[in-house]
């Protein structure tokens, strides 16, 4: 019985690490659009912790959606880049706890090696 009664709580206090651990976290997502309005799939999305420099890239999604998700609270910057368009940069993005930010980003038609900075 003091067996299964030391199992049951050390099973326990390892399940509410694990939860602890996953508070305190925010989500920077959002939809890339063209001039037009229709949607940019396969867009590079880099999300850059100022701070830490710590960068995490991803790709929109067929309907020009992205999400970044288990940010710690911080400022960041969103670059947005794909080929035919302008990059875009927003910059001074502050990120708090448990906080879902969108960024919606309109891609101008230009060379990548241009950029549009919101």
């Amino acid at each position: 019985m003091k067996i299964r009664n030391f199992l049951t709580t050390l099973v326990l206090l390892t399940l509410a690490g694990a939860a602890y651990g996953q508070g305190g976290v925010g989500t920077i997502l959002g939809t890339v659009t063209d001039d037009s309005g229709a949607v940019v799939a396969k867009a590079q999305v880099q999300v850059i912790n100022i701070s830490t420099n710590a960068t995490q890239t991803v790709e929109t999604s067929d309907a020009g959606t992205f999400s970044v998700p288990y940010l710690k609270p911080a400022v960041y910057q969103v670059s947005v880049q794909l080929a035919g368009f302008q990059r875009s940069v927003i910059s001074d993005i502050s990120l708090a706890v448990d906080q879902d930010y969108r960024v919606d980003v309109k891609l101008k038609t230009g060379a990548v090696n241009e950029t549009v900075e919101v």
